[in-house]
């Protein structure tokens, strides 16, 4: 095969077997990998109801055809679990060297199971796998773990992903980093390391991965080049993700105050123009990608920010920024880099906080709770601390180091709780944006940004595909819209990243941000010498899809879990978009449509069997519970 490596590799921590298994052709064809590939191997390989954090779990960490080929976006993998701040579906995506090198160490996906006796971390290099001792570096900050096990294996060029005090103490967002700023990070999967006393997977990888046709290739990687700077690349280079920052406040939709206020009057402060003047060092660039939209970033003073962890996102900004009342550039900056050492998910993290600020303002936490520390909006000291007691497990971060949906029931107040399914949500307003309250609800990771492109970016010619079901008239794709067209270009969007998620690509890279969908199927014909069509490529994506429903189906999920936090049925406080929501009745008018687009049933939200039959996913049936 040309793409793939055709082999997978599985290893069991509890006994320190490591198994070679092949992945086939009609396999690889049929799920791509990423998503879809992970999905069925969870499905097949684990249990209902298993305990997150126990040995039953398994962590699939997924490549796709197309990752570690010349061509920008590639560098990409899916990491897959059933997650311990849910307790269903976990799916993150991660960039870096450590996909490439993983992919050319001759594996499309790595299977862990099992849990070591005492702290491991997996060498692969090349055709060499080893598990070793990681006794003394467990306990150790992500930076300084990863430094001592180059040293460990005499090797700076290995390829890292690693956890933090986080992972170890079972945080339930704590993040994987694959890279100082490289991170996993949603849903807990550092935990699900941690219970498995699992510190890091080093991989080096030095052979080369089968290009059908790598002179077309060249060609087309110049190509999506030209078009992703000839779009969204140009902006992203220059100020990263940050960078439209100011344009969500004056169209009213900022997330303040634990999503209470939708305006920040101190916006610019922290936008990313104000990195790019005041604290960037450097940019950094996945391989063979010329956007280069990570930050570099180094501040001194007060709140010194030491540049190897990265800088901070559009996500980290807003939600450890504005959701807390938070205007200090260095103090949000310093933020991301206690997160990155720690190992913890910089959206949770600020989500909690907010939602702890809030608790604290009406009371439900006092000074007693932690440790004497006033958790005041707008205080860049609170979070920071925040950030080390949550890590520690200290006073009020013990609970908070749950969820916000855990510690919310704990205290009484689930109206605080920001959260669908158990995950916190993402830093994009959706009252604003009807087809993302849509997708918050119906997700199954919870409220992700990144299962569909915005409502705002299906606007304007570009993105009319009608091959893809994109052929909506504009004014239907309006974000206030809700309407039944309006959900079916929902559908026909999740779907298309669903694609990007098996294949596994940056969504920056590509449409509608990047190069076009024309040009990401020559690539896939150029890198695989597989003719696929878009529709055959869509219907792949939609086996991820539909597999992550059955995932829910068997755990126990309805349609009850597919909703939105009661304050996002409340219209917009203020500003240009003062009383957007979406109403309940609204909503949930939206899901029956959505689950009669998907082939779902009206009363669970779960796949029919006609449905799993029609994709080829017959075998799946045996996971769906009796109606």
């Amino acid at each position: 095969m040309h793409g793939w490596n055709g082999q997978i590799l599985k290893v069991d921590l509890s006994n320190g077997n490591i198994y070679k298994m092949p992945l086939q052709e009609n396999e690889a064809r049929k799920y791509l990998g990423g998503r879809a590939l992970g999905v069925k191997i969870l499905l097949e390989q684990t249990k209902a109801g298993i305990d997150p954090l126990g040995a039953e779990n398994t962590l699939v960490w997924a490549t796709g055809p197309l990752t570690g080929a010349p061509f920008q976006g590639n560098s990409r993998l899916a990491i897959m679990a059933k997650s311990p701040l849910t307790h269903c579906w976990a799916e993150s995506h991660v960039a870096g060297d450590f996909p490439i090198q993983l992919k050319r160490c001759g594996y499309d996906a790595l299977i862990i199971t099992g849990e070591a006796k005492k702290p491991v971390y997996l060498s692969i290099q090349d055709e060499t796998v080893v598990l070793r001792e990681a006794t003394q570096i467990w306990g150790q900050e992500t930076g300084t773990a990863e430094r001592m096990i180059r040293h460990d294996l005499q090797d700076p060029n290995t390829a890292v992903a690693v956890i933090g005090p986080a992972g170890e103490r079972g945080i339930k967002y704590s993040s994987i980093m694959c890279g100082r700023g490289h991170a996993a990070g949603r849903l807990g999967l550092g935990a699900v390391m941690g219970a498995k006393k699992l510190k890091a997977v080093a991989v080096r990888g030095t052979g080369k991965i089968s290009i059908a046709q790598p002179e077309k290739l060249r060609t087309l990687a110049k190509k999506a080049r030209e078009q992703s700077m000839s779009r969204a690349g140009k902006d992203l280079n220059e100020h990263g993700t940050a960078g439209g920052i100011v344009l969500f406040h004056e169209q009213g939709r900022v997330t303040a105050q634990n999503f209470r206020a939708c305006e920040f009057p101190s916006i610019q402060n922290i936008q990313g123009e104000e990195i790019t003047k005041r604290i960037l060092v450097g940019k950094d660039a996945c391989y063979a990608c010329s956007v280069a939209c990570k930050r570099v970033v180094r501040a001194e003073g007060r709140f010194s920010v030491d540049p190897a962890y990265g800088g901070p996102e559009y996500e980290t900004i807003m939600s450890l920024g504005p959701l807390c009342g938070v205007d200090d550039l260095e103090a949000i900056a310093k933020a991301n880099e206690l997160c990155n050492r720690f190992g913890i998910d910089t959206i949770s993290t600020g989500a909690v906080i907010a939602f702890a600020m809030e608790c604290y303002e009406k009371g439900y936490i006092s000074d007693r709770d932690t440790g004497g520390l006033p958790l005041l909006w707008g205080s860049a000291d609170a979070v920071l601390s925040m950030i080390e007691m949550i890590a520690d497990r200290r006073h009020i971060g013990d609970l908070l180091s749950k969820g916000t949906r855990a510690a919310a029931a704990e205290l009484g107040t689930p109206q605080f709780a920001m959260q669908v399914k158990g995950l916190e949500l993402a830093m994009h307003e959706p009252r604003w944006k009807k087809g993302l309250s849509l997708l918050y609800a119906v997700a199954a990771r919870g409220a992700t940004h990144m299962d569909a492109p915005a409502d705002d970016w299906l606007l304007g010619e570009e993105a009319m595909i009608p091959e893809i079901g994109l052929d909506a008239e504009m004014q239907a794709r309006d974000p206030h819209n809700s309407n039944r067209e309006k959900v079916r270009t929902i559908v026909a969007a999740q779907n298309l990243y669903s694609l990007y998620d098996s294949l596994v690509i940056c969504k920056y890279a590509a449409f509608p941000l990047g190069f076009t969908l024309d040009t990401l199927v020559e690539i896939f014909h150029a890198v695989t010498g597989w003719d696929a069509s878009i529709e055959e490529l869509i219907t792949a994506a939609k086996r991820g899809i539909e597999l992550t429903r059955v995932y829910l189906a068997r755990e126990g999920f309805t349609r009850h879990q597919d909703f939105l936090p009661p304050r996002m049925h409340e219209g917009l406080p203020s500003g240009p978009s003062q009383g957007d929501c979406v109403s309940f009745q609204e909503l949930e008018r939206m899901k029956n449509d959505y689950y009669q687009f998907r082939g779902w049933t009206q009363e669970n939200g779960w796949p029919t069997p006609e449905t799993l039959r029609s994709l080829g996913l017959e075998w799946s049936l045996q996971f769906l519970p009796s109606p």
